[in-house]
């Protein structure tokens, strides 16, 4: 199973935000390509983001009722996930 497919059992979406070159050696954004898993509910919202460039990996956790961040653990199923996209990316 690819980590998308994971990720999407987990309750995840998924969202991919590349840099496109719109001709004439300009970009459209300077912002670095990545991969974002979103998890949200009522309450709160987790992300798990795949920095492209720099080969990162980060977690995010948001409450909505304390209108603050907060720390974001990771099941296990998240882990193997996240370790699956790893893999998928080429970087280990």
């Amino acid at each position: 199973m690819n980590a998308d497919k994971m990720f999407e059992e987990l309750g995840y979406k998924k969202y991919e935000h590349n840099i496109e070159p719109c001709g004439n050696n300009e970009w459209i954004t300077q912002d670095e390509p990545y991969i974002e898993y979103t998890q949200e509910n009522e309450t709160a919202k987790e992300t798990i983001t795949f920095k492209t460039y720099g080969k990162n990996v980060w977690f995010g956790g948001y409450r909505k009722d304390l209108k603050h961040i907060v720390p974001c653990p990771i099941s296990m199923q998240e882990l193997k996930a996240i370790n699956k996209k790893v893999e998928e990316l080429g970087w280990i």
